[in-house]
């Protein structure tokens, strides 16, 4: 379970991919980078949205272990209070 809340954590705090444009640059690139700008932003939705599908479904598999622990924690405290 440490595994999967470091994983987590590692891809919420990992600082993303910055490319600064500087507005002269974009200017007079424009006609030359265009088409590399849309596919580049095109990769990094499309991994953005791979990673955004892998966090949800680790978060709901630990919120199914939650489940099952408080569950578990509940029933040992009522055998706890019996004895």
């Amino acid at each position: 379970m440490h595994c999967r809340q470091l994983s987590i954590i590692l891809l919420l705090t990992r600082v993303p991919e910055v490319n600064p444009v500087i507005h002269g640059n974009y200017i007079r690139d424009v006609g030359i980078d265009h088409v590399e700008n849309i596919e580049w932003l095109e990769k990094r939705f499309n991994y953005l949205k791979e990673e955004m599908i892998m966090v949800e479904s680790r978060l709901e598999r630990m919120r199914q272990e939650y489940t099952l622990l408080k569950s578990h924690l509940q029933s040992l405290e009522q055998l706890k209070a019996k004895s």
